[in-house]
């Protein structure tokens, strides 16, 4: 646990916050690589990818206050110190998307194949953004007494309790599961068949692997009433139905317009 990482002139260097502009950097070169690999104005990506930055930020700490708001009651202005974490990542996926498809509509720009250019850049961000909370301390995991490569943190932890035993490295669990996602979706994309496909398995493979990562979290993460669900659970459950509607909706009306094509076989 590391929450600062050095000192320029005295002032800290926050870890979460090197992470989360390292994690932007990185998403940001793929997306100009890759729209000047599809032969797309680089400055477009650019563009968009700050729109999505500025607006995931802003989303995933908006969702954190709302779902965690007795922590800011009594300190309302400590939910605008981003420095020391505190974000949901759905509230920053969600807004991100919202803004790149406001922006794409208002350039003109086809949104599914922007949406398909730009997805993997997503999990790139959180593969960087999950070792910055794992510097930070936060999003930490479950006890695992008998765990080999369980954590332990310091007593300066916020958990109290937690200094004297081995949590599971949920941070770098995410992690690993972001960058094993990026590559699928690299991988995939010059084999994709229809507009949107690479989006809309991003949202799938990533709201699989959270639902299944929230188990192992150990962290405050807020409770849906009734179904005893995390917030993340419930909307990894809501979005993993949208996506797998989505891609079969997709898929059909691609077959179907392959089918009418001048030449197509009847």
């Amino acid at each position: 646990m590391r929450p600062v990482l050095f000192h320029v002139a005295g002032f800290p260097v926050y870890s979460y916050s090197v992470f989360i502009v390292v994690g932007y950097l990185a998403s940001l070169g793929y997306a100009l690589w890759e729209a000047r690999r599809q032969r797309q104005d680089p400055a477009l990506a650019v563009d968009v990818s700050l729109a999505m930055f500025i607006a995931g930020i802003l989303g995933a700490r908006l969702l954190f206050v709302l779902v965690e708001y007795r922590l800011f009651l009594e300190q309302p202005l400590e939910a605008l110190k981003l420095w020391n974490g505190g974000f949901i990542f759905y509230g920053g996926l969600i807004a991100a998307t919202l803004a790149a498809v406001v922006f794409m509509k208002r350039r003109g720009l086809a949104v599914g194949f922007w949406s398909d250019l730009l997805a993997p850049s997503a999990m790139i961000a959180l593969a960087m953004g999950r070792i910055g909370c794992f510097l930070n301390g936060c999003c930490y995991g479950r006890i695992a007494p008998n765990l080999p490569w369980g954590v332990v943190f310091p007593p300066s932890h916020p958990a109290l309790g937690l200094a004297q035993y081995p949590v599971h490295p949920t941070q770098l669990y995410e992690s690993a599961a972001a960058l094993l996602i990026f590559l699928f979706l690299v991988a995939l994309v010059p084999r994709k068949t229809f507009s949107g496909e690479i989006f809309w398995l991003m949202v799938l493979l990533y709201a699989a692997a959270r639902f299944g990562l929230e188990f192992l979290r150990g962290d405050p993460r807020g409770n849906v009433p009734l179904i005893g669900l995390s917030t993340s659970q419930a909307i990894a459950a809501v979005t993993f139905v949208a996506a797998g509607a989505s891609l079969l909706h997709l898929r059909r009306r691609a077959r179907r317009q392959a089918r009418t094509q001048p030449g197509a076989p009847a």
